[in-house]
């Protein structure tokens, strides 16, 4: 497996470059920073913020929303041009494509106008590995050792079954994450996995061999 540990390459020329964008969520805003961001999204965004009762899962679902907004500016488009698969899957017209996504104090979105992408993002925390037999493969199970181990192979099947976005009822233990290179549905996925902080594991797949990461740290407070 492909561990980077916070790194960021040198681009070189040529190569598929996927941006990654972070954000933090670690402290509550204040109620009027809060709405000022929220005004920034379109009306039914706002209200499936809302939504939520707990402040971080709104803060989690607001930021992935801004994160979006800002990387499509980045690349001279808008949310307003967003449009959704028969599965149900957000994307832009022509070669971009991104993916969000949350767990414990973080918030990603991955994008590229060069090549598919996939990204999933893990807090590390205590797991019982046994409720998740059904969903490893044989090898997968063997090399779960620690919850290190167990996100890192976690957080690589979730980036290509996101990637993927198919909607199909997969059989998840037919997924081998082992490789850094996994097939599904025709398309090769390419993986990274990154330890973005000492908090969370994230992974990251591309349907070109030859990517590159970028990350940029976003901040709302």
């Amino acid at each position: 497996m492909f561990m980077l540990f916070g790194v960021l390459p040198i681009l070189r020329s040529g190569m598929s470059t996927v941006h990654v964008y972070i954000a933090p969520v670690t402290l509550q805003l204040s109620n009027d920073r809060f709405n000022d961001l929220c005004a920034q999204l379109q009306p039914k965004e706002w209200e499936r913020v809302l939504r939520f009762k707990r402040w971080q899962d709104a803060h989690a679902t607001l930021y992935g929303r801004l994160l979006l907004a800002k990387a499509a500016a980045d690349y001279g488009l808008t949310l307003e041009d967003v449009k959704y698969t028969e599965y149900a899957k957000p994307y832009f017209e022509g070669s971009f494509d991104f993916n969000i996504a949350h767990s414990g104090k973080l918030v990603v979105c991955a994008f590229s106008n060069t090549t598919r992408v996939g990204v999933d993002v893990e807090a590390i925390r205590l797991i019982n590995v046994n409720d998740f037999n059904s969903v490893f493969t044989s090898g997968e199970l063997a090399s779960i050792n620690d919850p290190v181990a167990f996100f890192t192979t976690w957080t690589r099947k979730e980036a290509i079954i996101k990637a993927d976005g198919s909607g199909l009822n997969l059989e998840l233990d037919k997924i081998d994450t082992m490789a850094d290179s996994v097939v599904l549905n025709g398309t090769t996925w390419h993986l990274k996995t990154i330890h973005s902080d000492r908090e969370h594991i994230m992974s990251i797949c591309s349907d070109k061999q030859d990517f590159e990461i970028v990350i940029e740290r976003v901040g709302f407070t």
